[in-house]
Parts: structure tokens; C-alpha cells; sequence
């Protein structure tokens, strides 16, 4: 660190505590500077991965705040209906909402097992499929943010039916409640197998501690995941191969 004596002349406050005043005066070893460099980009990517994290899990507190809304606009249409619909017709719903939250705290936690994760081609396969979770997620959770009163009419006796269109909402919603957890039974699946399909490239070794990754990846990691039969896309397609729905949802 050189000859305490010169300190105060050179840091003007007398102290080397502070490693910034060191890097002023060019007293700081290279080495220490590399290793700063490298512990800020860690840090960095800590508070992303653990914002992340804290971010789904309030997700999941207003998921369950939303079902708690459903539920009772559920039980008031059950108790106007003059006894024509009962509490199992909407039992799909309470499904959505229990798989909803359980996946969220899934892609939770898959944020600290990506903070901790090598390779550069795992990473760059883990990210996209944790996109693809999301996406598929943010499908489902549309679900619940719908309004079910939307579905219902009043008789000339004043009870409620519902609509044509309430059975074909429950249609389209089982169908992506099904897809969904297919694909993350998969999907998490794959993560705590930690993909033995993903071969990392040899001259890529040690070139993973930070996360400005480009490069060569498995073809798998260039596809995408339909979020209705789970079916893997090209790339280049815009639409789903089997069932023709849309690559992004809208």
C-alpha cells in the first residue's frame, strides 16, 4: 500500500479506509481493483435476482386477494341463481387460482437458483425458458383479473343466469390452465435436472462471471413454448405449429 508518511499528501484526508481515494491517486493494486469490479457486478446482480424474487411473491399476495374477490362474487351468483347453479359449476376457478400461486412461487424461487448458476449456454437456455414461464403465467393470471359479472343477466324473477359467453370463458380458461401446468411440471422439471441437453461449450469455461453472455447457443434455447398445448416453435414462426395460437399474447 506504500509508506503510510506519504497518505494524508496523497488521499488529502490521511486515512486509506476509503478504496475510491485509493483509486485517485493510482495506490489501488490492480488486482483489488479487478476484484471491486467483479463484487459490484455480483452485487448488481443480487439485488436484480432478489427483486425479482420479493416481486412475485407480492404477486402472489394479490393473487390471492383477487381469488378472495372471486369467491364471493361466486357465492352471490350461486345464491340468486333460484338454485340453477351451484358452487361446483365454478370450481375451475378456485383451480386457476391455487395453480397460480403455486407457480409463482416456483418462478420465485428459480430467480436465486439463476443467481447461483454456471455455464454460459445453461444460462442463456435458463433465461430464455424462464421468459417463456412468464409468459405463459401472465396467460393463466388473466383468468382472475376478469370480471365474472360480466357473464351474468337477471331474470324477469330476479335471479341470476349466466351467459353463453361465461361457459366458453370456462372452456378457454380450463384449456390454459391445463397447458400452463403441463408446462411448468416440464419446464421445472428440466431445471432441477439441470439440463443434460444443454452441452457448454469448452473454450467458454471461466468466461461466466458476469453476465454479459453472447454467443453460440443449443437450438433448443432459440425456440419457443406455445402457452396452449406446449407444443416447442421455431424461432421464425409466429404462431403455434399445431393449434396456430399466437407466439406473444395479447
Amino acid at each position: 500500500m506504500g509508506d503510510y508518511k506519504n497518505h494524508y499528501a496523497e488521499t488529502g484526508i490521511g486515512l486509506c479506509n476509503n478504496f475510491s481515494d485509493l483509486q485517485k491517486v493510482n495506490r489501488a493494486k490492480e488486482g483489488e481493483m479487478k476484484e471491486r469490479s467483479r463484487l459490484d457486478m455480483r452485487m448488481r446482480k443480487f439485488v436484480h435476482y432478489a427483486t425479482r424474487y420479493k416481486e412475485h411473491l407480492n404477486s402472489v399476495d394479490l393473487d390471492m386477494k383477487r381469488g378472495e374477490q372471486l369467491k364471493s362474487q361466486i357465492s352471490f351468483i350461486v345464491s340468486r341463481s333460484n338454485n340453477k347453479y351451484t358452487l361446483s359449476e365454478f370450481e375451475f376457478m378456485n383451480e386457476i387460482i391455487e395453480l397460480v400461486c403455486k407457480a409463482r412461487r416456483a418462478l420465485a424461487n428459480t430467480y436465486s437458483m439463476r443467481f447461483f448458476m454456471t455455464g454460459k449456454r445453461k444460462k442463456a437456455f435458463f433465461d430464455f425458458i424462464q421468459a417463456d414461464l412468464e409468459l405463459s403465467l401472465e396467460a393463466l393470471s388473466r383468468c382472475l383479473v376478469k370480471d365474472i359479472t360480466e357473464y351474468i343477466e337477471m331474470g324477469a324473477d330476479k335471479s341470476i343466469s349466466l351467459k353463453e359467453d361465461f361457459f366458453k370463458f370456462k372452456v378457454n380458461a380450463c384449456q390454459i390452465r391445463g397447458a400452463v401446468e403441463t408446462h411448468f411440471i416440464k419446464v421445472l422439471g428440466q431445471i432441477k435436472g439441470d439440463f443434460p441437453e444443454v452441452k457448454e461449450d469448452l473454450t467458454d469455461e471461466g468466461k461466466d462471471s458476469s453476465d454479459d453472455e453472447s454467443g453460440p447457443v443449443t437450438k433448443a434455447s432459440v425456440q419457443w413454448t406455445c402457452y396452449i398445448c406446449t407444443t416447442k416453435n421455431e424461432k421464425d414462426r409466429e404462431t403455434c405449429m399445431v393449434c396456430s395460437a399466437p407466439r406473444t399474447i395479447t
